[in-house]
């Protein structure tokens, strides 16, 4: 089953010594592979050390063979390039089958191919932005600077 409300794009081990493990795929690269250190950690007996490389960037999620020795197979097809992946994408590392899972991207690519305009979602990080706060300050000083001149002329006047 498919988790529709995940924010992030996903990968599901299918197969291998870890089926049904997890790797999310924040934003940015993720190198795939054996050894230490690398994003997501593949336990097959033909997985290269760095095997290959995921690019997530926004519901963009492209895939590209590092020069391993077993090659990269997305949905049946031995890629030699970059490509992009889809919801439900199938990938086969060193013996190791996974799962794309990326609800969104599936909704963006399915509204692009229908000649939609795709919406970018983006957080609120405040309810006034900062150039509208850098407008307002022109005004208010030349509200203070009024006042200054009006109240010395009823001073002095």
């Amino acid at each position: 089953m498919v988790d529709v409300d995940a924010p992030v794009p996903r990968l599901v081990e299918r197969t291998g010594p870890h089926a049904g493990r997890v790797h999310h795929l924040v934003h940015g690269a993720h190198v795939l592979g054996r050894e230490r250190g690398v994003s997501v950690a593949l336990d097959g007996p033909d997985v290269s050390r760095q095997h290959a490389r995921i690019e997530v960037a926004g519901s963009s999620v492209q895939l590209a063979d590092l020069d391993s020795k077993n090659g990269v197979v997305v949905d049946g097809q031995v890629i030699d390039h970059v490509v992009d992946l889809n919801h439900g994408a199938r990938i086969e590392i060193g013996g190791v089958e996974l799962e794309l899972q990326h609800p969104l991207g599936n909704l963006d690519r399915v509204l692009r191919e229908a000649g939609e305009v795709t919406v970018t979602h983006r957080r609120a990080r405040d309810a006034t932005p900062a150039k509208a706060r850098r407008g307002l300050l022109v005004p208010a000083l030349s509200l203070v600077l009024f006042g200054a001149a009006v109240l010395a002329l009823w001073w002095f006047g």
